[in-house]
């Protein structure tokens, strides 16, 4: 993948990520064992931020859902949630596999519901994949949301080694033949683009410092992804990093903002 600096973004370039494209590598994951934490309502590494956050009342969206492991997870645990996603053969694969799973096809950028409409809303590594950027998707998310409502949005970030790389002319690649795929944010310039769309942000939270160091540092991959006799370095090793204090606030591939759309 390449990546080449834009303004106080990182851009990513590989092939441009369409329905087709997620259609694909959702279709390279999904199985019986993937759906069966989700069905026990395991959230995974948002074990602890979507229980704080989330309202208990009320309709909650997750807009780009995927397979749908996260609406199954939180109805499992009683919230009313439901998805959108915008890749159809996907929506049918999980319909044919959950048909009463509270999952449609649709546009993150214009959902078909009325103005403040749910109580919550997520949005889990989508935004960035727009190279105009995220407002179309952080406009709709506001509409759909009633007054007070809370938003969990998450993009790649542009953490500390990512920041130190970028000084040092790291990332240079030509990207003219590539399609762009994606971008990685800087905290102040996620909070500007949610602040124009009307929200406030209340509280950040970095997420899989694994990945955001084993993308950076070619040695830190290569020793920590083996498994040794039987036993997996690499899912060792990530849950080290999520109990280490500052690990994912600084190192976290993923940067998530806790926002709320303002009473009134």
């Amino acid at each position: 993948m390449l990546r080449s600096e834009q303004g106080m973004r990182l851009a990513y370039f590989l092939r441009g990520a369409d329905a087709g494209y997620w259609e694909q590598h959702w279709e390279d994951v999904v199985s019986a064992e993937f759906y069966a934490g989700a069905e026990n309502g395991r959230l995974g590494i948002f074990e602890k931020i979507f229980p704080r956050y989330l309202p208990r009342r009320g309709s909650i969206l997750e807009a780009g859902c995927g397979l749908g492991q996260y609406v199954m997870a939180l109805r499992a645990r009683g919230y009313q949630a439901e998805g959108l996603d915008w890749a159809e053969k996907t929506v049918v694969e999980v319909h044919r596999r959950f048909p009463d799973l509270p999952v449609q096809c649709g546009d993150a950028t214009r959902i078909p519901v009325a103005d403040g409409q749910y109580a919550g809303y997520i949005s889990l590594g989508v935004i960035e994949h727009s190279q105009e950027g995220p407002g179309a998707y952080l406009v709709e998310a506001h509409r759909v949301l009633a007054p007070g409502g809370v938003a969990l949005v998450s993009v790649p970030c542009m953490h500390a080694v990512r920041r130190l790389k970028a000084r040092l002319g790291c990332y240079r690649d030509i990207v003219a033949e590539a399609d762009f795929y994606q971008y990685a944010f800087r905290r102040d310039d996620l909070q500007r683009e949610l602040e124009t769309a009307g929200f406030q942000v209340e509280a950040w939270h970095g997420y899989d410092s694994y990945k955001g160091i084993k993308d950076e540092i070619p040695w830190f991959a290569a020793v920590f992804s083996r498994r040794i006799a039987g036993f997996d370095l690499g899912y060792a090793t990530q849950r080290a990093l999520s109990h280490l204090p500052g690990a994912d606030r600084f190192l976290g591939h993923m940067l998530m903002a806790v926002c709320r759309k303002p009473m009134g």
